[in-house]
């Protein structure tokens, strides 16, 4: 049975992620690189190389993790993924439900010359 993911709090990571990666890897690198507990009620959402397309999000439940991979057919190059890897940035459920429909969340936001967008 999926769960409702609606109560959690979702995370989307920055840069470029390998998706070869599985539960332990993706796990170890929430823990380290962000600081923040994998088995908290959280969800983290990484995206790999391929035109940006390929999507990983990883859930922590009280009988294990979800890994779930979806490949989004888009017809634009892909979504316009947040660059800065040193960042976990927090979005909505809306905002979740909108990138697994294939709406690129990230392109409504123009950044600033000489600030960085998160």
């Amino acid at each position: 049975m999926l769960l409702n993911f609606k109560s959690y709090k979702h995370f989307v990571v920055c840069g470029k992620t390998d998706m070869r990666c599985g539960v332990y890897r993706l796990s170890r690198r929430i823990q380290d690189d962000f600081k923040i507990n994998p088995f908290s009620k959280s969800m983290f959402l990484f995206c790999g190389g391929s035109g940006y397309r390929t999507l990983k999000m990883l859930a922590w439940e009280p009988t294990g993790f979800y890994l779930i991979t979806k490949y989004v057919n888009l017809d634009s190059k892909g979504f316009s993924w947040p660059r800065n890897e040193k960042e976990a940035k927090n979005i909505t459920y809306a905002e979740l439900e909108q990138l697994l429909d294939g709406v690129d969340i990230f392109r409504r936001i123009t950044p600033v010359r000489g600030i960085p967008l998160l």
